[in-house]
């Protein structure tokens, strides 16, 4: 028992002499409860009982709904003195509440989940050209290249565009006027694995880039 009781008192003694030095020392590890609320109830309050028995509480306000919205890219360009209660919001958006920000609109998506639609940007365009021997067909970020006619020198215009077809002008060195020539990717992509329909299903024009 007189054991204890000094193990108890040398604690306590190591503590005061902790209390009066804490200036000197990082005392960081001795915080705890850091960004909490205080506690507090949950509970649901009623004015009387039977506002107990009703299927909504006169005390609770929803706050659900269209908001009136204005996004600002930084502090410096927020509508001022919009919280005065003559401001006119008539140029405001409307925002559905709950609700994201960003999956409205606004702004960009921050977080890539698989909770969070993928934000892919859609691209009606893609290009034709080639590089020696090789014909180059990029779209986005993707680039296929596949063999080319061993005497092509460029392709000169693109007359038409049909969902993996292609008709073109291309200009050979063995004439000096550009040939009509036909390109068709679908192939090209099966041998790829990629699938044409939903390669190809956007693109809504081709241009021609010269490398």
């Amino acid at each position: 028992m007189a054991k204890n009781l000094s193990n108890i008192i040398l604690m306590f003694i190591n503590f005061i002499i902790l209390c009066i030095f804490c200036p000197i020392y990082d005392m960081s590890f001795l915080a705890f409860r850091v960004n909490q609320l205080d506690a507090h109830s949950d509970h649901c309050y009623y004015m009387d009982y039977a506002d107990m028995e009703k299927s909504e509480n006169p005390l609770m306000q929803s706050l659900n709904g269209q908001w009136e919205f204005a996004f600002s890219k930084n502090v410096m360009d927020r509508p001022e003195n919009f919280y005065e209660e003559n401001f006119d919001a008539s140029l405001f958006d409307k925002i559905m509440v709950p609700g994201h920000i960003e999956l409205a609109g606004y702004d960009k998506i921050r977080y890539i989940k698989t909770m969070f639609p993928r934000e892919v940007p859609k691209m009606e365009c893609a290009y034709l050209s080639n590089d020696k021997n090789y014909t180059i067909f990029k779209y986005g970020p993707y680039t296929i290249r596949f063999k080319a006619p061993y005497s092509l020198e460029r392709y000169t215009s693109i007359k038409e565009w049909d969902h993996g077809y292609l008709v073109v002008m291309a200009k050979y060195r063995h004439n000096k006027e550009s040939e009509e020539e036909y390109i068709d990717l679908i192939p090209i992509l099966k041998d790829l694995y990629i699938s044409p329909d939903t390669f190809l299903k956007d693109i809504k024009e081709v241009r021609l880039r010269n490398a």
